[in-house]
């Protein structure tokens, strides 16, 4: 969001000031220091030496450190795909934070709100709840089927390039482009 990742990042870690999570502590994975990323590590690191003892910084490395870690969790507030792909594969709630506008197929265990909406707490307050955590035990992950190498290889191999349409292109001033 380029000069609108502060005004973002201080309302969501108001936000997380403000939600009660009797003993439960919040990690927050700092992004990489380069660029705007300076910026909001030294806004991480502020906010967390003023809350001592609630939040964590924990900056994991790469995707497996990261997806270690996330077992150990109860829910996630991201923005990351990949990071959004890994809570869905543990069936924990996630909460993705979006740009206005955006939208996106998305799993039963993710609650979109727009970024700097005000809108943390309430999510966080629903991904917590026993009704949606216990929905997320029927969540099915295509991680956990059987054989689900062997299927794809099979949809491969039984593909027709015959069955895709080819595509139609028009010029401007040609019939039917524009309405015409």
């Amino acid at each position: 969001l380029g000069s609108g990742n502060e005004l973002m990042l201080e309302q969501i870690l108001s936000d997380l000031q403000s939600i009660k999570l009797d003993d439960r502590k919040i990690v927050i994975r700092p992004p990489k220091e380069t660029g705007i990323g300076k910026m909001m590590g030294r806004m991480i690191r502020e906010f967390a030496a003023n809350n001592p003892g609630r939040f964590i910084i924990c900056p994991l490395q790469d995707m497996a450190d990261f997806a270690s870690a996330l077992v150990h969790c109860d829910m996630m507030i991201s923005n990351h795909p990949g990071s959004l792909m890994l809570a869905a594969s543990e069936k924990k709630p996630a909460v993705h934070v979006t740009r206005k506008g955006r939208s996106r197929i998305r799993t039963w265990n993710q609650i979109d709100i727009e970024a700097g909406s005000g809108a943390l707490v309430s999510a966080v307050q629903k991904a917590l709840s026993k009704s949606f955590t216990d929905e997320l035990g029927l969540m099915i992950s295509p991680y956990e089927q059987t054989h689900v190498a062997r299927k794809i290889k099979e949809r491969i191999c039984t593909f027709d390039s015959a069955q895709i349409k080819a595509k139609s292109f028009y010029l401007a001033g040609e019939p039917g482009f524009g309405g015409e």
